[in-house]
């Protein structure tokens, strides 16, 4: 049985609803209740979650505050959710031994050069990076059994909660698009995610893993593609990220390599979906 702690969010109610097909799979929310999905907040103890634990198999934890701008404004909190609350829950698994799956951010660099690796120098300049570099430190040292993946942006078309998905959204609802040249990634299928998680799952593979695709862009290169596919009216402007207003500077250039996953899994992420 596979325990899912956060099906809110983009990536765990893709896979709450993609793992059903290959496992039993219970999840934790704080909005909905229903069958299979348990009421659990993550800064509460785990013991708080009355599951059958001996039943078990996997847990995947995608609870987290994963808005950047957010994690600025109310450090001590998101700290307490991306790294302490977290690092409990570790702990009390390893006590368990049951493997878990979690997720690392490309905000544990601060974007001067990019291209980065597994063992790429970790030197964030956000709260959220921090914290995900501070998570990945500590779970490297406690538990083997444990696979940190460390995910670029989640690419989906067909759900809102995506970057790319509200993307377009902005575009359709605007005269005008103003997208930044000048902050690069290496965006990720959603049902990329799903594949690759199944299969750490049925081969129980371990360790510090970057998730992303193939191809680096840029905002402007995506919306440029986004409004020549689905022949969008609004004019683009291109601008600089640091036009933005936002309470954190944004690391430019974030694009990451996933040469050991694709070794590791012998998989190769498939090209962006974009129409």
């Amino acid at each position: 049985m596979i325990l899912i702690i956060g099906i809110d969010g983009l990536l765990g109610n893709y896979l709450y609803k993609f793992l059903k097909n290959h496992f039993k799979v219970i999840g934790t929310s704080r909005k909905n209740l229903g069958k299979n999905i348990f009421s659990f907040d993550i800064l509460n103890p785990i013991s708080d979650l009355k599951i059958e634990w001996a039943k078990v198999d996997y847990v995947i934890i995608t609870a987290a505050c994963s808005n950047v701008d957010f994690c600025e404004l109310n450090p001590n909190y998101s700290k307490k959710v991306n790294f302490e609350a977290t690092s409990k829950i570790i702990s009390e698994l390893k006590i368990k031994k049951i493997p878990v799956i979690l997720f690392s951010s490309e905000y544990v660099f601060n974007g001067g050069k990019g291209n980065y690796s597994e063992i790429s120098t970790k030197c964030p300049n956000t709260n959220y990076g921090i914290q995900k570099k501070n998570l990945e430190l500590y779970v490297k040292s406690t538990y083997k059994k444990s696979t940190i993946f460390r995910i670029s942006k989640i690419a989906s078309l067909n759900h809102e909660r995506s970057f790319l998905f509200k993307m377009k959204k902005e575009m359709i609802n605007n005269q005008i698009y103003y997208s930044a040249i000048d902050q690069f990634f290496t965006p990720i299928n959603l049902e990329d995610c799903g594949i690759i998680i199944l299969n750490t799952i049925k081969d129980n593979k371990y360790g510090l893993f970057n998730l992303c695709g193939n191809k680096n862009y840029s905002r402007y290169d995506l919306a440029l593609i986004l409004k020549k596919n689905f022949n969008l009216k609004t004019q683009l402007k291109k601008c600089s990220i640091s036009e933005i207003n936002l309470t954190y500077k944004v690391p430019p250039n974030l694009t990451m390599n996933c040469d050991k996953m694709k070794k590791k899994f012998n998989f190769i992420p498939s090209e962006l979906k974009l129409i």
